[in-house]
């Protein structure tokens, strides 16, 4: 069964012939400043595991990377009065899932317009040359991002990745003056131009708001609205509270929710769904369940290391075969970025092979299909249950990643994508 499941995931690879689709993203994107934890030297004798936000100095940062290495998990903390680069010398890249996803859409083909209101000389020499930019100019134009840069305040993220019996990360995110996850006076007076040329919208960012959380979220809400383009949210844990107002008040002005196993079990706490410490795949299809038939969306998408579910309303208009081949196409351009440590484009993703990876255990679906008495779920991955449609498969695993920091964002953005090439 494993060998039909390789065989789907090389098969989804020809999604890149495809139509073009054109796709707006936004609102974050940073400079991200990478560095292996092997490469640091720390001595963690000196502290408690226990995470720290914000991280003000080495000793917080040292007990926040201790919980994420003890636990084999990723976090991502606040910094307040750090230095961004931890006085260590490491690799820069473009981050923030806004820009991550932007990068890999426009680097398969798709026609991809960026937003983030703080657009920095940093960030534009990070872009992609195809990537444009929406500005107001005597009229509304779509721009060269890289003919738009308007301030020259960056955020700057510190990443710190680990590998050994789990591998994690610890992010360190830095804060950029005047950032909200909403379109500027000029370009909002002109969403309905701009929603007439899409096909796809792919937003986040809101975790990163300074300042007035519930009146920003609220500006948001009031915008999206105006935009009828299926929205996908790539949802990213936050506090509690403002967990809270994202599902209550912006997540119905999205189709589409994606997060992680992390993520969905925070989620399960405020939709108060018990889950376990290792999220099953009868867990997410209770919680994706939750939040398709009473949070508004349509369509909500877990990604795990172990499988991969997406859950739909019956009137979501792609058919499941489609979604499942977007979905293997998400994960299948994920395994590229961790094999060659950067964001994949097409000739990149043409270069896709099974070499070193393997399809993980298929016991989740399995599960899944004796729990409910299916026929064939583990085979296919496809079924009806209770009016929603239900996509699953086993997520196909490389060996020896090169990065990780990225894999959710093409994940999620390959597969929403996908599924209408």
């Amino acid at each position: 069964m494993k060998d039909k499941w390789r065989m789907r995931y090389r098969e989804s690879l020809k999604l890149l012939e495809g139509d073009q689709v054109s796709a707006l993203t936004g609102f974050n994107a940073n400079i991200d400043v990478h560095h292996n934890l092997e490469d640091l030297d720390l001595d963690f004798s000196d502290v408690e595991a226990e995470i720290v936000n914000p991280v003000e100095n080495m000793h917080d940062f040292k007990s926040s990377l201790k919980y994420c290495v003890d636990n084999g998990v990723n976090k991502e903390v606040n910094r307040k009065n750090f230095d961004q680069d931890l006085s260590f010398n490491g690799s820069e890249s473009l981050g923030g899932q806004g820009g991550i996803i932007a990068n890999y859409l426009s680097g398969i083909g798709a026609y991809t317009v960026f937003y983030t209101p703080l657009l920095s000389e940093e960030l534009v020499e990070k872009l992609n040359d195809e990537v444009v930019y929406p500005v107001i100019d005597g009229k509304f134009l779509l721009k060269r991002a890289k003919e738009c840069v308007n301030t020259d305040r960056t955020k700057y993220n510190t990443i710190v990745e680990f590998e050994g019996d789990e591998t994690g990360r610890l992010i360190i995110s830095g804060t950029v003056k005047g950032f909200g996850p909403y379109f500027r006076k000029g370009v909002e007076e002109n969403l309905g131009s701009l929603d007439r040329k899409l096909d796809r919208i792919i937003l986040s960012g809101f975790q990163n708001i300074e300042g007035n959380f519930d009146t920003k979220i609220d500006k948001a809400c009031m915008q999206l609205q105006k935009l009828d383009t299926p929205k996908h949210l790539e949802y990213v844990s936050t506090g509690s509270a403002e967990t809270r107002k994202i599902l209550e008040d912006l997540l119905p002005a999205f189709e589409s929710i994606g997060m992680d196993e992390v993520e969905a079990k925070e989620i399960a706490e405020h939709l108060e769904i018990e889950v376990k410490d290792e999220l099953s795949l009868g867990e997410a299809y209770k919680i994706a369940e939750k939040l398709v038939k009473e949070k508004g969306v349509s369509r909500c998408h877990i990604h795990s290391y172990r499988f991969q579910l997406i859950v739909t309303d019956e009137d979501y208009p792609i058919g499941k075969k489609s979604m499942r081949r977007g979905l293997l196409f998400g994960v299948a351009s994920s395994l590229r970025l961790a094999e060659i440590g950067e964001i994949p484009d097409r000739s990149e993703l043409e270069k896709f092979d099974l070499e070193n990876k393997h399809i993980h255990r298929l016991d989740e679906l399995e599960h899944f299909e004796n729990h409910l008495d299916l026929e064939k779920f583990a085979e296919t991955g496809i079924e009806e249950i209770e009016d929603l449609n239900v996509v699953a498969a086993p997520t196909l695993i490389h060996e020896d990643p090169e990065r990780l920091v990225g894999m959710g964002d093409i994940i999620s953005s390959g597969t929403f994508i996908g599924e209408i090439k």
